[in-house]
């Protein structure tokens, strides 16, 4: 009818009220209701898209707004020099993902989801240049770098670039 009653508990007064009808949705449905009691109308079943991100699947409705982050169940496999493959085992989708470098010696690195190895390869020319603002993942002082789709570190000064994989540690 278009109206909600609401009742004291203590002294049993009530008054009566015009629904305010607003968007709301859950998890399951979105539709026309009251923001003040359960009346609803109109409800529908979520338009779902699915997102695949590092983290999980971003589950999201494109005609309310809602979404949901669920945290995938995933696997790392070496893919090249600068991705692994992330993948899920809930939906069998896999992602490229940055290697995430675990330093294991001055010079050789170790992916921490993929287990990757790598070490650095000194560059003999002094003048290459890598443009401010163009490096992913670090960049600073011992910190692995990505330029141009290959992994670098820069070393007491000296730039190594990221490429061999090792059997054993370098000694230092």
């Amino acid at each position: 009818d278009g109206t909600h009653t609401l009742y004291c508990q203590l002294c049993d007064y009530s008054i009566t009220q015009s629904h305010t009808i607003g968007y709301r949705y859950d998890a399951t449905n979105h539709y026309y209701g009251c923001t003040q009691c359960d009346y609803t109308i109109f409800p529908q079943a979520h338009t779902i898209t699915v997102g695949h991100y590092p983290e999980g699947h971003l589950e999201s409705c494109g005609v309310c707004g809602y979404s949901h982050l669920e945290t995938g169940i995933f696997t790392y496999l070496q893919h090249n020099d600068t991705y692994h493959y992330a993948h899920c085992q809930l939906c069998n989708v896999s992602v490229d993902q940055l290697h995430v470098w675990e330093q294991q010696s001055m010079i050789a690195y170790r992916c921490t989801k993929c287990g990757k190895r790598v070490v650095g390869v000194p560059i003999v020319h002094d003048n290459i240049e890598i443009p401010e603002g163009t490096m992913s993942g670090g960049g600073s002082e011992g910190v692995p770098f990505v330029y141009q789709d290959h992994w670098y570190v820069l070393v007491d000064g000296k730039l190594y670039i990221l490429t061999e994989e090792y059997g054993e540690l370098p000694l230092e």
